[in-house]
């Protein structure tokens, strides 16, 4: 009889936190995290598939921002309650691809800004913008 009050009770808690966090997720919708805590509220209600349906169109909102990490741990999420899902592994490795090109890109900005700072400091450059003589105070009053 106490396991079936305890129970009973836990779920009243998720279904009233269920409630409060749609609400906090329509007044701010550019809050993913919000949708994440919906899916987490339905698996613990056993509304699996309910979750993992949120779980997706949160995935997908976080891809289009580019945000792949947030994206990809979604979908594994997805597959850790539904191994099955052939579409969620097909997406997850498209996702991978994104965030390699992504670091691919930064790591290729990343040289040439380093390239044209050594170009900068081999012609010479650097002397011209440091003034000959600096004054360091030694202490205040000095």
């Amino acid at each position: 009889m106490a396991r079936f009050l305890i129970s009973f009770w836990r779920r009243v808690k998720y279904y009233k936190f269920l409630k409060n966090t749609k609400r906090k997720a329509s007044r701010e919708p550019e809050n993913l995290h919000y949708l994440i805590r919906i899916g987490d509220l339905l698996d613990k209600l056993g509304k699996r598939r309910e979750a993992i349906e949120v779980y997706w169109d949160t995935s997908r909102k976080f891809a289009q921002k580019g945000l792949f990490r947030q994206a990809i741990a979604l979908n594994r999420l997805i597959l850790r309650l539904n191994p099955l899902q052939t579409e969620v592994q097909q997406t997850l490795i498209e996702l991978y691809n994104q965030q390699q090109q992504l670091l691919r890109e930064k790591k290729s900005e990343q040289k040439e800004i380093s390239q044209e700072r050594m170009t900068f400091l081999q012609n010479g450059e650097i002397e011209k913008t440091i003034p000959e003589k600096i004054f360091f105070p030694l202490a205040i009053g000095e």
